[in-house]
């Protein structure tokens, strides 16, 4: 089930140091895949994540930064466009406790 859990996160500014952070926490609890909104970010966010993440990322650019709130909305269409099946919905300095998807997905099913 992990593999069906989509991360959506928003980025800005100088913060690849987080979020590079954030996407290595998740992929290594078993996350499949991540989109990542570039509000602007004064970054490469495309070059950086490519590098370390290859494809299991996709970068949505935006060329202002537009807030937190549009940045989500932005995220979550392009997850839902791809087939996303879970939303993990992540600050970009919200890096997870090692077990935190493990929680969330028994929570989950248990529901």
């Amino acid at each position: 089930m992990r593999t069906r859990v989509t991360v959506v996160t928003v980025t800005y500014g100088r913060r690849w140091h987080y979020l590079q952070q954030v996407l290595a926490a998740v992929f290594k609890q078993g996350v499949g895949f991540a989109v990542v909104v570039d509000n602007a970010s004064a970054d490469d966010i495309t070059n950086r994540v490519s590098k370390v993440f290859k494809d299991r990322v996709k970068v949505v650019s935006l060329s202002t930064n537009t807030g937190s709130a549009n940045g989500f909305k932005v995220g979550i269409e392009e997850a839902l466009k791809i087939g996303s099946e879970l939303l993990w919905l992540l600050d970009d300095d919200n890096k997870p406790n090692p077990f935190a998807l493990d929680k969330l997905l028994y929570s989950y099913s248990s529901l």
